[in-house]
């Protein structure tokens, strides 16, 4: 059996999986949490013992998932909303335990979201998209986007990951949604991670109520709102669809992909999915344009799992 593993890396939790290379299966999968405030030493030790605990001698590769965009040369992130893995020379820390393997072993990197998507195509929406229309995942165009605390997106062509030369393809959050919008941390304004993630629905729906409430209902409270059919709760679910539909709509008008796959917290709302195809095709440039878009059909163990996957290009 040839077994990869895959680590999924970000601000909050480190996962790591055990993968069946041919069936893309898990077979073991365990979690820590980051606790990044500790600095980069802690979570690097809790990043080599998972590994570890899961390295045997029939694994023949790490996939690495961080939360940033990754140079593909270098393999070190280059930016994104968790610092403390900036720069950071992971693969020469990781190579240390498998030393002891052949020449043959290696360790890929690639931003979470990608690695995302890439699980989809191949254990989730993509096997959908297989059912319906025949298509196998390697010869899929797919995006995946991310909303959850922030919003991420990873671009698959023909069923491998489009990176971009220097590792920055697929930063759809950073892509201005709303002329002289809100400021992002990024520097710029407008950006879509600022309306679509998790954070951006609780300030606007507590921006309507101008403050007056004790405590900041979540994301996951402002859909329950929603529900029991509270007005301020339909009003701000509707702006964000609204939002998010401007948004699949114009990324395929640049990429005419065969279908969008949503993931992260704000995916679990199915009230986000009513209608969503037909708003999204009304931002299309080619009449009765109706993109195709697909809740995620894996957990949110999804990141862990592409990161395994991601030796799938060699």
């Amino acid at each position: 059996m040839s077994l990869l593993i895959g680590l999924d890396i970000g601000g909050t939790k480190i996962e790591a999986a055990l993968v069946d290379k041919q069936t893309k299966s898990v077979i073991d999968r365990k979690r820590v949490p980051t606790e990044r405030q500790k600095g980069y030493d802690q979570a690097l030790f809790k990043i080599q013992d998972l590994v570890s605990s899961l390295m045997n001698d029939q694994v023949e590769g790490i996939g690495v998932g961080l939360p940033g965009s990754v140079h593909p040369m270098t393999k070190k992130m280059l930016t994104g909303n968790t610092a403390l893995f900036v720069g950071r020379d992971l693969e020469k820390d990781l190579l240390n335990i498998a030393s002891n393997k052949n020449s043959h072993f290696s360790i890929l990197f690639d931003n979470d979201a990608n690695c995302f998507a890439l699980a989809e195509t191949y254990k989730g929406a993509g096997l959908s998209y297989y059912k319906e229309t025949n298509t196998s995942p390697e010869k899929q165009n797919a995006l995946g986007i991310i909303l959850g605390t922030g919003c991420g997106s990873g671009i698959i062509i023909q069923g491998q990951i489009f990176s971009g030369k220097n590792g920055g393809a697929g930063e759809a959050g950073h892509t201005e949604l709303i002329t002289g919008g809100a400021p992002c941390y990024c520097g710029r304004s407008g950006c879509a991670e600022q309306y679509l993630s998790g954070p951006a629905l609780e300030a606007a729906f507590n921006n309507r109520l101008y403050s007056q409430i004790e405590k900041r209902p979540s994301a996951k409270e402002v859909f329950e709102l929603y529900r029991q059919e509270d007005p301020i709760a339909i009003a701000i679910v509707k702006q964000y669809k609204q939002h998010l539909a401007k948004f699949i709509g114009n990324l395929n008008n640049i990429l005419d992909l065969d279908y969008f796959v949503l993931g992260g917290g704000m995916s679990l709302a199915d009230e986000i999915y009513e209608g969503l195809e037909e708003l999204a095709s009304r931002h299309s440039f080619i009449p009765g344009l109706r993109p195709r878009i697909y809740k995620h059909g894996l957990s949110d163990g999804a990141g862990s799992l592409g990161a395994a996957l991601l030796h799938l290009k060699k």
